[in-house]
């Protein structure tokens, strides 16, 4: 009997390995001032909230790259969603390479990729990204970039928290890391959904936020400690939803201590 080839793109089997994300729990915040929630995204896993939608990234890269077929990887940055990338792909027995040119994520996540098994590559500037991803993989490669997910793991956001509150949410705030759910998640509440501006972990209220978290038992890192900072000053007459990114003990080492 002949064979045939098939034009759908390669789909990432699902092993054991990897569970499904999600669920994770939402605590009271004790130390704010108002009706804070905290949705421990440090608990996903992969111990990011990134893991929320890596999935769908990687199948929406695959289809756009139909029908050449690929078992690499590429992502740019060394950041927290190149994290999840690696974990999930090297798991489904994709090869995942990580361009970068910032020096200061590659020390913190570069040791982090290599150990779950992706290919990191240091580039000098942003501008020749292009030129070595084409020159190192010729076009074999499907990029996965975060920007592209479609709305079903935010709206799966918004599901798992009507569920877990008593009161529909008056306002999420979100990390940086998790803007691609903001979309997804306002068709799923009637609420405002914020994503805070990009994060200087050396300001001083976000050290003062972190040690209220300690106090709780609960880690962050600058930005979890930025999320709460602007869910704590939301005064909505309501239940607010900050949600922290990840569990903060990648940021061990790395956020010294306010002077």
């Amino acid at each position: 009997m002949s064979s045939s080839t098939s034009s759908e793109p390669t789909t990432p089997a699902r092993r054991g390995a990897w569970p499904y994300p999600g669920n994770t729990p939402i605590v009271r915040d004790r130390d704010g001032h108002g009706d804070v929630w905290l949705k421990l995204e440090g608990l996903e896993p992969g111990g990011q909230v990134t893991d929320r939608f890596v999935e769908d990234a990687i199948q929406a890269a695959l289809h756009r790259h139909a029908p050449t077929r690929s078992d690499t990887l590429v992502v740019r940055g060394a950041t927290p969603f190149a994290l999840s990338v690696a974990q999930w792909g090297v798991t489904a027995g994709f090869t995942v390479w990580v361009y970068h040119h910032d020096v200061a994520h590659a020390r913190r996540l570069r040791p982090l990729l290599t150990e779950l098994g992706a290919r990191v590559k240091h580039v000098a500037l942003d501008t020749t990204l292009d030129a070595a991803i084409g020159a190192d993989l010729a076009g074999s490669a499907v990029e996965v970039d975060p920007s592209r997910v479609t709305d079903t793991p935010g709206r799966a956001l918004g599901a798992e928290l009507l569920r877990q509150l008593s009161a529909s949410p008056r306002a999420v705030i979100l990390s940086p890391e998790a803007a691609p759910l903001a979309a997804g998640l306002r068709t799923r509440i009637d609420a405002p959904v914020v994503v805070v501006d990009s994060v200087d972990g050396h300001e001083p209220d976000l050290h003062r936020v972190r040690a209220s978290l300690g106090r709780q038992g609960i880690l962050v890192g600058p930005s979890g400690a930025a999320v709460v900072a602007r869910a704590r000053n939301t005064v909505v007459g309501g239940p607010v939803v900050a949600v922290l990114p990840d569990g903060g003990h990648r940021h061990l080492g790395w956020w010294p201590d306010p002077p």
